[in-house]
């Protein structure tokens, strides 16, 4: 291998002449200087006092004289190859489940909401009449009770402690899990079946074709009504803050309702986007302003919207029905569920909303998602009855491990 050459021009001769880059360029060199510090300052190395002599020599004999060798220009150092940057591990996502589950009697409903995960990583699934605890730790499956009506909705409180079971029979029931015992049922205020509950904090929201607030710290009441839409509704949810509740029903319209308004009945603003039923909102855990909402298989579209400014943000159109959508904890990522295409999950970034890949999923329509606490693990349910849990489908919130899955059945 051949060494690199450098050409320099030499002032003496008047000619340009070739020398070997590796090797300084002798004329531009100052040997009197490299002489003296070869020579004379040997003398004064041990010393600890600069000499009158020394000090006045460097003062009038050696300014500005420096560099003993002297290159045409510095070498440049590329200090980005230098650092050290930590690495992180891409992220794996899943092509299939980690488990599968079975699910019989699971209700092939558009209009409910049966799939929920608790912040103590409990999984409750409704199977027609019967509620199931799925526990992620250990894989133990319990049984919460059995209902006189099929199970319309389920939700968990904030802290894990109490789940609320809407029935068809428009009652609402609460669970408290330590116990496993009902110590409340909240009648006569809807006249349809329960499809959907949200909690916030001590406020309890229920929907039938109308939504109602309950206050959960005493004895529970009713304390608000709110009345929007035109027919049943199938989605709520609360912002991460607390002050704005999204509701979706089958007119397709979605109302943003706040918290502290005296009159009941005025929704805050109100949307008329989306062609088909309005089930699947989610609030983005990073900007509380920001809601996703979709429109079943009339609409087909994903629909970013701010909700102060009113402003539509992203839409795309998925080509097939949707059912449910989850947002990743770092706010960057969009997770739907489909049907009436290939019955796959797709992965979306955000903001830009190009997909990031399709997962395929059930042989049916996924109507039901939920969402670890950690935000990592998805766990699915379609209309073939199997519950499918899905890890790292999703960037996790914390550097907590969770426990391994267990297979095990539900029920058979």
């Amino acid at each position: 291998m051949s060494a690199s050459r450098a050409l320099f021009w030499d002032s003496g001769r008047n000619r340009r002449r070739e020398y070997d880059r590796f090797i300084h360029v002798m004329s531009r060199s100052d040997l009197d200087l490299a002489n003296y510090w070869l020579m004379e300052a040997r003398k004064y190395e041990n010393s600890t006092i600069e000499s009158p002599y020394k000090r006045r020599l460097k003062e009038c004999v050696f300014e500005g004289r420096t560099r003993v060798l002297s290159n045409k220009s510095p070498p440049q150092v590329q200090h980005d190859c230098l650092s050290l940057k930590a690495v992180n591990p891409k992220r794996q996502i899943p092509k299939a489940a980690d488990f599968i589950l079975d699910a019989p009697d699971i209700l092939d409903d558009y209009y409910v909401n049966l799939l929920d995960w608790s912040s103590s990583n409990i999984l409750a699934v409704a199977l027609d009449k019967t509620v199931y605890l799925w526990n992620e730790s250990d894989g133990s499956t319990t049984e919460l009770s059995t209902f006189d009506s099929s199970v319309t909705s389920v939700s968990w409180s904030h802290d894990g402690r109490r789940l609320a079971v809407g029935l068809h029979k428009a009652e609402v029931q609460l669970w408290d899990l330590e116990s496993h015992c009902l110590f409340r049922k909240l009648q006569g205020v809807h006249n349809s079946r329960v499809g959907s509950i949200a909690w916030n904090n001590h406020i309890l929201s229920t929907a039938g074709k109308k939504i109602v607030n309950f206050d959960t710290r005493a004895e529970p009441r009713a304390f608000q009504t709110c009345q929007g839409h035109r027919g049943r509704l199938c989605g709520l949810k609360w912002s991460p803050s607390g002050r704005q509740l999204a509701s979706g029903g089958d007119d397709g319209l979605v109302c943003i309702w706040e918290l502290s308004m005296a009159s009941s009945n005025r929704w805050l603003h109100r949307y008329n986007n989306h062609k088909g039923s309005a089930k699947a909102l989610c609030w983005s855990p990073v900007r509380g302003n920001l809601l996703a909402s979709t429109g079943g298989d009339s609409d087909q579209c994903i629909l970013v919207r701010n909700t102060s400014t009113c402003e539509v943000l992203s839409m795309v159109n998925t080509g097939c029905q949707i059912n449910e959508i989850l947002w990743s904890i770092d706010g960057k990522e969009l997770l739907s569920s489909h049907g009436s295409y290939d019955n796959q999950l797709m992965l979306w970034n955000y903001p830009s909303m190009t997909k990031i890949t399709d997962i395929p999923g059930h042989s049916t329509r996924i109507l039901f998602m939920a969402q670890s606490s950690d935000g990592s693990t998805v766990a699915t349910a379609g209309a073939d009855e199997y519950l499918k849990i899905w890890k790292n489908v999703l960037p996790k919130h914390s550097t907590k491990t969770s426990q391994p899955f267990a297979n095990v059945n539900l029920i058979r």
